[in-house]
């Protein structure tokens, strides 16, 4: 007999859309959510995630999509795609229905790519799924009129009816950081590896490449532009080629971060943990597992996922499967996605 613990939520899932709700809220999203942290937004890594649990929130979900119409130039389409996942991933359809919807803004040539992207329409091909699903993972039919936008896409779900509140990123605060870079350095590498130079003392071009979600050979471009124009300067470390920023207290002070303890997470593969996490939990739940085999199965997630989730640099303390038999893993589980998404929402 199963527990309440697997069969009326996903506790994988109630953590994640804390966080991406706090992100978007601080980029102008109307909806409420704890207040913004100190940590540095990245927000291509954040669509990602979101159109993955933003699915346990059709309010969240839709406003992204009105946030997207009004900011659409602040997401980097190619870098988008680059951080994609594997090509039978559902969120490829997904994204593929959103960017319909976008393209269709002025200035909004880059979604077009995405609308038409092969990935999305390969999958197309495995059926109709619905884009949202309750607490314990199952999905909501839709009550109203089928969007066609979705439709296409092979996704059920009612008729979109943007709100129209989003507003533009308040561009003072850290999170919005990345944004900001965009706007000195234009939307390319360059701006990214400038922001993860901010947020360091320094940093070697494999380490860059790692954070930004670059290739190395972008990142190298990019820095040899920076250290060109005297913005960043390089020394040799051992066998590699460390940078830094010439005067990174400057650039603090000129942006009004010099009383902030400016921190960039590497959201790109925290989200990829989360996201394995979240979708193992609804897995379990659809299979009516016993405790004993659904705890065993998020043991072995957490194993996949660790290193993901360990990568994303927030200095957390992890729980050890081998201590555990497979029932026992759960507590410790939650109280490790506990502090996970604590940390991820500046609480601690």
């Amino acid at each position: 007999m199963k527990t309440s613990l697997t069969t009326y939520d996903n506790a994988a899932a109630e953590g994640p859309l804390r966080v991406v709700s706090q992100q978007w809220a601080a980029l102008g999203l109307s909806l409420q959510a704890d207040r913004p942290s100190e940590l540095v937004i990245d927000p291509e890594a954040l669509l990602w995630c979101t159109l993955e649990v933003g699915r346990y929130d059709p309010r969240l979900f839709d406003e992204v999509i009105d946030w997207l119409e009004l900011n659409h130039r602040k997401i980097n389409v190619a870098r988008l795609k680059a951080l994609g996942p594997g090509a039978n991933d559902i969120r490829w359809r997904i994204l593929s229905a959103v960017a319909t919807k976008v393209r269709r803004r002025p200035q909004s040539q880059g979604w077009q790519t995405l609308a038409q992207n092969r990935k999305a329409s390969d999958g197309r091909l495995a059926g109709e799924t619905s884009v949202f699903l309750d607490k314990a993972g199952r999905a909501l039919s839709a009550r109203t009129r089928t969007d066609p936008d979705f439709a296409d896409a092979g996704l059920l779900r009612g008729r979109f009816q943007g709100r129209g509140r989003s507003t533009n990123p308040k561009l003072s605060l850290p999170g919005a950081l990345l944004l900001r870079a965009k706007g000195i350095f234009g939307s390319d590498a360059r701006a990214y590896v400038w922001a993860a130079l901010l947020t360091r003392e320094g940093a070697f071009q494999a380490s860059l490449a790692e954070q930004t979600g670059y290739s190395k050979l972008n990142v190298a471009r990019a820095l040899a532009g920076l250290v060109e124009s005297g913005i960043c300067r390089e020394e040799r470390r051992r066998t590699a080629k460390w940078y830094a920023l010439v005067d990174r207290d400057a650039w603090r002070s000129l942006l009004h971060l010099e009383r902030t303890a400016l921190r960039w997470p590497n959201w790109i593969r925290l989200f990829r943990g989360l996201v394995h996490l979240c979708r193992t939990w609804n897995r379990c739940n659809q299979g009516q597992l016993s405790e004993y085999l659904f705890a065993s199965e998020l043991r072995k997630a957490f194993v996949e996922a660790r290193d993901d989730i360990f990568a994303g640099g927030l200095k957390i303390t992890s729980p050890s499967p081998d201590n555990y038999i497979a029932d026992e893993f759960l507590p410790p589980l939650r109280r490790f996605l506990q502090e996970v998404f604590d940390r991820s929402l500046g609480l601690r």
